[in-house]
């Protein structure tokens, strides 16, 4: 099966960080970009299951999806 990578950051870890405060339940490291590897038949269904597990209303922005080249 294919592999992604994406790049991830948390809107609201990144505007607390900003203003030198915390988020209560995740780390300042999603103020930045994380990359996440993912294995998925095609890019849609690569980011239908980032969006389940990073999702939009927690704050989360998928700013790129690429595949891996095989």
């Amino acid at each position: 099966m294919p592999m992604f990578e994406a790049a991830i950051f948390n809107r609201d870890v990144r505007d607390l960080v900003a203003k030198h405060l915390h988020h209560a339940h995740l780390d300042d490291v999603w103020a930045e970009l994380n990359f996440i590897d993912i294995e998925a038949q095609d890019e849609t269904n690569a980011m239908a299951k980032l969006r389940r597990r990073y999702p939009e209303k927690n704050g989360y922005e998928i700013t790129q999806i690429v595949a891996f080249l095989e």
